[in-house]
């Protein structure tokens, strides 16, 4: 196991003599500053370095103890602490200690250093404490954690050396940083009418992690394993809300567990630093999901994984919400030793296929995915935050993460005009057909699918400018009345047909104006036909029919402005 980070969190010196302030004897403080995960539980945050000097300005007076804190955080690894003395000096201790000892939740808790007096340091010994992990959970993304460091008691002097200087009474070790970012999500539509097309399609969700070294492969340091088999790895949860019924995912990896249901050890999903993802899946066995060194030999070496943990049919009580987990892990050069992977920022596509029951997904649906960093920490009586490396990491997407969309199979008709008694003695006939019966005409299997469904229609009313300006009435010219909905045909089943005469509906007795129709199956179509008393005391003398153009459905004609104009089309 090694250690992620290497950080010195140092401590202070204090000869056990008595030293006067003539003799400027002291501490040097330095820090190397180590970005922590927004939401962290157990993270392990920068240090500080403490020189002895026996001239000039000390930054903190020699004395016989010193304490450091860390922004009134909690440490959470208190006996794994790694303290040493360059060079060594076995009797100088360091030691955790809490304000309130009674109460193990209580922050601010303080590393304890205890110089003896009997104890001498030379010009340019250090001392360094390794390894400190905090609660990071409460603080903002973009806070800053400083540590504090006294002398008995006596705030000294600070000073960044990488700054050249810090005024503020501390010094900075570490800033918040989200861990986790969706840099892409492609998304596949299925029609709910479509018996073609239901069995392995693959959406995609790219995560990239948020910052070097933000995901942990064997934290260790003291912390309890997050199961049984794994110690303290990073976990990935990706979540897909409001999955449609009759929507089923198979993940990338599964099927690789191991025989107690722990994660299999095969590499489950490949990936890239290099921007570019070289993914490809296969049913079994799971493919590769590595992570690969761009600046390595032409071998393209592995430096991390991830595999396959579980995955779920609900989040907590939630029906419509599906999980999958990946553990990051490192890779062994072979030797036993974890490739470094922590000069890179590891980047992980993955793509499950999606099964689509068109029966079941009648209703259609919109579903969206997100990740985050996992796993979740207990709370309660139950409350785990303390010994797991464990995150509340909110879930994270790319724009509206659009993943699987189950769409209803429709038809836009437009009728540029209708006109139904807003002149007297003029109306128009409204024809609406469901040709989805027709397998009896086109060879077997090659007709529609059977559909049937409701039939709108939204009715938008032409200005209002030249009665308003025979009335003088010149402040408005241009004002519209407000669209209209009504309701042709509640459910028209295929091979059906539904006529109206407008004025006769009371929701558009005295439109004039164009109109869309929405039929909720396709192979929809549909007529008009005007009638009008064009000379005064005459019968009916003027009638025009004509076919309503067929508008291409948005949702895969990239948007009615987007495409090409309106086209009749079965």
């Amino acid at each position: 196991m090694r250690l992620k980070f290497t950080i010195a969190i140092c401590a202070l010196l204090v000869l056990g003599l008595a030293v006067s302030q003539a003799d400027a004897q002291g501490y040097r403080i330095s820090a190397r500053t180590l970005d922590v995960v927004d939401g962290g539980n157990n993270q392990e945050l920068g240090g500080v370095r403490l020189t002895y000097i026996q001239q000039g300005s000390p930054h903190v007076p020699a004395n016989n103890t010193i304490e450091v804190t860390f922004g009134g955080l909690t440490i959470t690894n208190p006996t794994a602490i790694t303290f040493t003395v360059d060079p060594a000096n076995a009797n100088i201790t360091a030691a955790v200690g809490k304000l309130d000892p009674d109460d193990d939740k209580t922050k601010n808790q303080k590393i304890t250093i205890t110089v003896p007096s009997d104890q001498t340091l030379s010009t340019g010994q250090t001392l360094t404490v390794s390894g400190v992990r905090a609660d990071v959970s409460g603080l903002e993304n973009g806070a800053s954690i400083r540590a504090s460091v006294s002398s008995s008691g006596t705030s000294g002097e600070y000073a960044e050396e990488t700054t050249g200087g810090d005024n503020g009474g501390s010094i900075k070790v570490s800033t918040v940083k989200d861990g986790l970012s969706v840099t892409a999500v492609t998304q596949i539509s299925q029609l709910t009418c479509d018996r073609t097309q239901t069995q392995g399609r693959m959406p995609s969700l790219k995560i990239e992690e948020g910052f070097n070294d933000a995901w942990e492969t064997n934290a260790g340091d003291g912390l309890t394993p997050v199961d049984a088999t794994v110690n303290d790895d990073t976990h990935i949860r990706v979540v897909v809300a409001n999955v449609p019924e009759g929507v089923t995912f198979r993940w990338p990896g599964q099927g690789n567990e191991g025989p107690d249901g722990t994660a299999g050890t095969t590499d489950d999903l490949t990936s890239t630093d290099q921007n570019t993802d070289d993914h490809t899946y296969f049913a079994n066995p799971a493919p590769d999901m590595h992570d690969r060194d761009a600046d390595a030999d032409t071998d393209d070496t592995v430096i991390a994984s991830l595999l396959y943990s579980s995955h779920g049919s609900q989040v907590g009580d939630d029906k419509t919400k599906r999980y999958a987990i990946y553990r990051f892990a490192g890779e062994s050069d072979g030797t036993g030793t974890l490739v470094d992977h922590d000069a890179v920022k590891n980047i992980f596509t993955i793509s499950p296929m999606v099964m689509v029951d068109t029966k079941k997904a009648d209703k259609g649906g919109l579903a969206d995915v997100s990740a985050q960093l996992y796993p979740m920490p207990k709370t309660g009586d139950d409350d785990d935050r303390d010994t797991k490396l464990s995150y509340t990491h909110a879930l994270e997407t790319k724009d509206k993460g659009y993943f699987v969309t189950i769409t209803d199979c429709v038809t836009y008709l437009l009728f540029p005009f209708l006109t139904c008694g807003a002149q007297a003695d003029w109306t128009t006939g409204i024809a609406v057909a469901n040709t989805t019966a027709d397998d009896e005409a086109f060879p077997v299997n090659e007709g529609a699918a059977a559909q049937g469904g409701s039939v709108m229609i939204y009715a938008y009313p032409k200005s209002t400018a030249d009665e308003k300006m025979a009335m003088g009435n010149m402040s408005s010219p241009e004002e519209l009345s407000d669209p209209i909905t009504a309701t042709i045909s509640g459910n028209l089943s295929a091979g059906d047909t539904v006529a109206v005469t407008c004025n006769m509906d009371p929701m558009l007795a005295g439109f004039e104006g164009y109109a869309i129709v929405r039929a909720g199956f396709r192979a929809a179509h549909g007529m008009a036909f005007v009638l009008g008393n064009f000379q005064d005391g005459a019968a009916i003398d003027v009638a025009h029919g004509y076919i309503a153009l067929v508008i291409p459905d948005p949702e895969y004609s990239g948007g009615r402005a987007v495409g090409a104009g309106e086209n009749l089309g079965h």
